[in-house]
């Protein structure tokens, strides 16, 4: 059992030192800052990173959010969703990429306000 400081982590989870702080903090990635530096332990982050197995969303599945800033004033925010990719009649294939027509208005789906 070793001990990694963050770029050793990111190395070996193969993720940014900016993200692997980012989650961290947020008590995703299991660490410790008992000073000014976060302190990883190997053997948990090959815990983890197994963990990790089959969560992964293929692209079909994901979807990607909007947030617009109104002129609500400050805090104010509508969030938007855009619906998964379907695959478009007559569309080709370029290097190994699905291109179809494109288009020019979008099906959004709205999420709520805060």
């Amino acid at each position: 059992m070793n001990t990694l400081n963050l770029k050793q982590a990111a190395e070996l989870l193969h993720m940014g030192e900016s993200t692997v702080r980012e989650r961290a903090s947020a008590g995703d990635i299991p660490a410790a800052k008992p000073g000014k530096e976060w302190v990883f332990v190997d053997v948990d982050l090959i815990e983890w990173l197994r963990s990790q197995y089959g969560k992964c969303r293929s692209s079909k599945e994901t979807k990607s959010t909007i947030t617009i800033l109104s002129s609500k004033g400050k805090g104010s925010e509508d969030r938007w969703e855009l619906p998964p990719r379907k695959k478009q009649p007559g569309s080709t294939t370029i290097s190994g990429q699905k291109h179809g027509p494109s288009q020019k208005n979008l099906n959004v789906t709205r999420l709520g306000t805060r």
